[in-house]
């Protein structure tokens, strides 16, 4: 029953994923007060190298938000997998 908040369905450090839609998910969530967030693994995974227009720093100032207002609070998929956090503040 948990809805996603953000005008797109995943984000990456693709290209794919705007900087300004980095910015619009940080301000949902805390305009929503999102109480959970699932931050796949694969996000903090570098690719250097690989072709195509990849910024790892793409997705930086989401996980300063994450660090800064959730806590980890179960994993999915085993301990090193999926974690989801919960809000804090």
């Amino acid at each position: 029953g948990l809805d996603n908040p953000a005008q797109v369905t995943f984000l990456t450090a693709s290209g794919y994923t705007r900087r300004e839609q980095v910015q619009e998910t940080i301000q949902l969530l805390e305009k929503k007060r999102v109480r959970y967030v699932l931050w796949s693994v694969w996000l903090d995974v570098p690719f250097p190298g690989r072709p195509g227009p990849f910024d790892d720093a793409r997705l930086d100032p989401l996980r300063e938000y994450l660090l800064t207002h959730y806590r980890p609070v179960r994993n999915f998929g085993g301990p090193d997998y999926e974690p989801v956090w919960e809000r804090t503040q």
